[in-house]
């Protein structure tokens, strides 16, 4: 990494947050489309018991990823998936019910629409 990355990277903000999805074909959670956001980390907190419990994660209606016991997080970057962390995300439960773990990390607007001219003047440089 270069002196720039590390100078963009402290402009990204993370939040997190828990949501709980009860099994059930009708209990989903959505994590809304955002263009600020660059990345995204999506986490269960619990082994599960039987090959049959998994927390599903949709995208445009269709399983994107599974979250189980070989896989317990994902996580999507704007710079190794395009804009997939940008997209909405549907998580549901198979099974039982399942607490995930949301993290995501936002760059505000000004600093995506800029050119390296405004971003060099914003940083300092």
């Amino acid at each position: 990494m270069c002196l720039q990355d590390w100078r963009l990277g402290r402009l990204i903000r993370a939040s997190s947050r828990m949501e709980t999805v009860a099994t059930g074909a009708g209990n989903t959670v959505d994590i809304p489309s955002d263009k600020q956001r660059v990345g995204i980390t999506i986490s269960v907190n619990r082994r599960f018991a039987l090959g049959t419990e998994y927390g599903q994660i949709r995208l445009d209606g269709v399983v994107f990823a599974i979250l189980g016991n070989g896989q317990v997080n994902l996580h999507l970057t704007v710079a190794t998936h395009g804009d997939l962390p940008m997209r909405e995300l549907t998580l549901q439960s198979i099974g039982i019910s399942i607490d995930y773990g949301i993290v995501e990390y936002t760059l505000p607007e000004e600093f995506l629409m800029a050119g390296m001219a405004e971003f060099k003047k914003a940083v300092g440089l």
